[in-house]
């Protein structure tokens, strides 16, 4: 008998001999997944276009969203940089609370009772290739993983001199969760494996009829959740469809809406919160 053997019959034998519970400890960490998903040419970006029509008698929607909403950037460098881009818009968001998160920017002004966000410039450009760097995308894998993503995040608004905080919001099963974070005028950052996304231009909502054009892909990405809504559709008095969706800012300059009935697509959800 070899001595590695020998040596785990004896374990387990002091095991049983002290009633001690021996458990095995697998020598493999958990994968890491790393978010690569950019609309940037070269990204490698696959998906196809989806449509769908639903046609009802009626419906009840459930709505609920941030105030200010979201900016709405776009990554025109870098590939991979989807996780970078999404930190740039939830600074984009908080800016307007804290004043020097950007440098030498305003994020937007409200104006008749609406806030409106200014067009990207240069300098949310150079915000998002700085992250690029605080979160050490594409340096281990092709994108940037949850950790950097966060400790990244961190570091720069340290920097900054502010804090910032993140709520756990799982994979929305419990979506109370991501409820309270909207209604506490928190973005939640959304870490998904896979995406069906419908732009708010790819939506027609005529009397009886939501037609939806949008994109469906397997890549990892990662967005900002701004709203939620759910869609109850009715025909003949019975409910035939419900509907959940987030309201994302999708990092492609556009918002819009990311199917969840099936949330398997998301790996992780965090609110996050800069004061």
């Amino acid at each position: 008998m070899k001595i590695k053997n020998i040596l785990s019959v004896l374990l387990i034998t002091l095991c049983l001999s002290f009633n001690l519970i021996f458990v095995p400890v697998s020598a493999k960490n958990e994968e890491v997944r790393y978010y690569s998903d950019t609309s940037y040419f070269d990204s490698g970006t696959k998906f196809e276009i989806i449509e769908q029509e639903i046609e009802y008698d009626n419906y009840e929607l459930y709505d609920t969203h941030l105030e200010r909403l979201c900016p709405k950037y776009e990554n025109y460098t870098q590939l991979n940089s989807c996780a970078p881009m999404a930190g740039t818009i939830v600074l984009g968001y908080f800016d307007y609370t804290c004043p020097e998160l950007i440098p030498d920017f305003v994020a937007g002004i409200y104006y008749n009772g609406e806030f409106r966000y200014r067009p990207q410039s240069a300098i949310i450009t150079t915000v998002k290739e700085n992250l690029y760097t605080y979160m050490k995308t594409n340096t281990v894998a092709p994108g940037t993983s949850v950790a950097q993503f966060k400790t990244g995040l961190t570091n720069y608004v340290h920097d900054k001199g502010y804090n910032i905080s993140y709520r756990y919001c799982g994979d929305t099963t419990n979506i109370n969760t991501v409820i309270d974070c909207l209604n506490n005028q928190i973005p939640i950052a959304i870490f998904v494996n896979s995406y069906e996304y419908y732009p708010e231009v790819g939506l027609t909502h005529t009397e009886g009829r939501l037609s939806m054009i949008g994109k469906k892909s397997p890549n990892g990405h990662v967005v900002v959740a701004l709203g939620y809504r759910q869609y109850k559709f009715y025909k003949n008095n019975a409910l035939i469809r419900t509907e959940n969706l987030l309201v994302v800012s999708f990092g492609d300059g556009t918002q819009g809406y990311l199917a969840i009935n099936n949330i398997n697509c998301i790996d992780e959800a965090y609110g996050i919160n800069i004061k």
